[in-house]
């Protein structure tokens, strides 16, 4: 992740930011990360629109005649049905269908923007909103909808605009706090992304993917402590996945509880990534002797990894050797 820094920021927060750049600049090596989207495929979605005349009903006439007439209501609901599984295409075709039936229906306009902006087909999803916000100037959900499609373009500022006018007209929209949050992430703002991931997680405190991005905030502001318990509640909610592994080791590590980290770190891909890992962590903390330790563990483990740690091994001795 790459941070900006700021003059108004404290001195801790930045020499974090140039910690996790370190991480992304030695090969091999681990990366911080956020709870964002997935990519998909435009193409794959203006080809099923093509055949969106033909998907609805089965092939043989016979059948068709025998089964009644499909409403907007009932595209509509197939649509909600791919859209919830994670697959946007199917659901843009159907919610475009539901629109041929019913073309002034603002909310299936808007659910045809999520299955833009699900694809991570932004200026599409941007244009579905602003439709909607032109006959519903308040319609919260859309504007929140423009929020996120900002925050997946890296406008961060457009992308808090958008958000902070969602919230104003619903304050229960504990995604918009999300973005929010994120979004002063990535502006090295971890104090004010700590509150809005605390409210977020105060309207929704089931979900581990806050907990993750709270975790990075700490991060941002050297509080490791706090930052490893919002990743083990991150994990304790069941949000088990390499990336809060990655972060919990990184946390762990950084409070130099190198034990833990190396067991946070296996939990994220095997044991010649994780010894990998923590070489590169100690090797950021100038204990150039340590880290080669790691990275011959890491090489002796698993020789095909031999490339990637051989060239943390080669940076690691030639900062001990300086030292001597």
């Amino acid at each position: 992740m790459k941070i900006k820094t700021s003059s108004q920021q404290f001195n801790p927060i930045f020499t974090t930011g140039v910690l996790l750049v370190c991480f992304l600049s030695l090969a091999g090596c681990i990366s911080i990360g956020q709870d964002t989207g997935q990519n998909l495929d435009y193409e794959k979605m203006q080809e099923l629109q093509m055949q969106s005349q033909y998907s609805a009903v089965p092939d043989d006439k016979a059948i068709k005649d025998a089964l009644p007439e499909m409403t907007a209501a009932d595209f509509e609901k197939l649509g909600d049905g791919y859209l919830s599984k994670g697959n946007p295409h199917q659901a843009f075709v159907q919610f475009e269908k539901a629109l041929q039936l019913d073309p002034q229906n603002t909310v299936i306009q808007y659910k045809k923007g999520l299955a833009f902006l699900q694809g991570q087909l932004n200026q599409d999803a941007i244009g579905e909103f602003e439709t909607v916000l032109e006959s519903q100037p308040d319609f919260a959900p859309a504007l929140l909808g423009m929020g996120q499609a900002y925050f997946q373009m890296k406008n961060y500022d457009e992308s808090q605009r958008y958000c902070r006018r969602a919230l104003e007209i619903d304050t229960s929209l504990w995604k918009a706090y999300n973005f929010l949050g994120m979004a002063y992430n990535y502006q090295n703002k971890p104090v004010l992304a700590i509150q809005a991931f605390s409210r977020a997680i105060f309207l929704k405190p089931r979900d581990g993917s806050l907990y993750n991005n709270l975790g990075i905030s700490y991060m941002l502001t050297a509080d490791y402590e706090k930052a490893a318990r919002a990743f083990l509640k991150a994990l304790e909610s069941g949000h088990r996945t390499k990336k809060v592994y990655n972060n919990l080791g990184l946390a762990l590590s950084q409070s130099q509880q190198y034990d833990r980290a190396l067991e946070a770190f296996k939990k994220a891909g095997n044991l010649s990534t994780a010894y990998n890992n923590l070489g590169c962590v100690l090797l950021s903390q100038g204990k150039s002797h340590e880290a080669t330790r790691y990275f011959e563990k890491a090489i002796a483990v698993d020789p095909a990894f031999y490339v990637k740690a051989h060239d943390n091994l080669k940076r690691a001795k030639i900062g001990f050797l300086q030292k001597q």
